[in-house]
């Protein structure tokens, strides 16, 4: 059905493409397409914004997680380091405290055999030997053998004979005031070798992990472990604070101070032997 306008419009004789306003139909239509893909094209920027948004939201909580990954990395490595430096000094304290040690026992023994030596003469082991050895178990000098070597065999049957399975003096020898003091330094010489081979062993750093922990745990039974001078607060703290250099240091100026203490120890035997063994 045609429609008929108002003959106030027809009067008006728009052309045809124009609106009564005189608009230009065709041009409105460009601009309400151009305005359709405007919208469309802004709907696409913020949807672009938005995934670049969640990517980087993404890639900064990755970017967390591998951050707190390596900070815990570093964690365990410092952690590790610094058990290696305590384990570090730790044995260093324990090789000192046997240094120390060792070194009681050299003057022990270097002022018993030098008190027997004088009350003995230089054949004082021979004389042990037939005083306290069946004349079977007496041993015999070899054919070249030097008398260095055969008295150092000597010396061992000696040991042996006075000490038991633990290394301490028999009661027959306890009570006895002539081989007491025979049986005091088979007791020193006995401790002194044994602390010096778990001390070959663990300052050794190609020693087996087997012999190791062995002459380690003959540390503790020795009470080396328990007994160290040295104040692990203070070098912890120093390990913490200023490294394994500055703590190491402290280790050495205890030990050359204990070895002092150690020599004055060693000195004062020579009262206890002066009278030397009586025949």
């Amino acid at each position: 059905m045609a429609i008929t306008l108002p003959q106030d419009i027809q009067d008006l004789e728009i052309p045809p493409g124009m609106d009564a306003r005189g608009g230009d139909l065709s041009t409105r239509e460009t601009f309400e397409r151009a305005q359709k893909a405007d919208f469309a094209a802004r709907d696409a920027q913020d949807l672009l914004q938005r995934q670049i948004r969640g990517v980087t939201e993404l890639t900064g909580e990755q970017a967390n997680t591998a951050s707190a990954a390596h900070s815990a990395k570093n964690d365990a490595e410092e952690k590790k380091r610094r058990k290696q430096s305590s384990d570090a000094l730790e044995m260093q304290m324990i090789l000192n405290s046997m240094r120390e040690r060792m070194a009681v026992l050299d003057g022990q023994i270097a002022d018993f055999e030098a008190g027997f030596e004088a009350k003995y003469g230089d054949a004082w082991r021979e004389i042990m030997a037939n005083e306290i050895l069946d004349p079977d178990e007496i041993p015999e000098r070899q054919p070249g053998e030097s008398m260095e070597d055969y008295r150092e065999r000597l010396e061992n049957d000696l040991i042996e004979e006075m000490l038991d399975e633990n290394g301490k003096i028999k009661d027959e020898y306890k009570n006895d005031p002539e081989k007491r003091q025979w049986a005091q330094w088979a007791e020193a010489q006995h401790e002194r070798r044994e602390i010096g081979r778990d001390y070959d062993v663990l300052s050794d750093p190609s020693s087996p992990t087997e012999q190791r922990e062995a002459s380690l745990q003959n540390t503790r039974e020795y009470g080396f472990n328990e007994s160290n001078q040295f104040d692990q607060k203070r070098l912890q703290s120093n390990i913490e604070n200023s490294g394994i250099e500055q703590a190491t240091e402290i280790v050495a100026d205890n030990t050359d101070n204990s070895l002092e203490t150690a020599a004055v120890q060693g000195d004062s035997m020579d009262s206890f032997l002066n009278a030397g063994p009586n025949l």
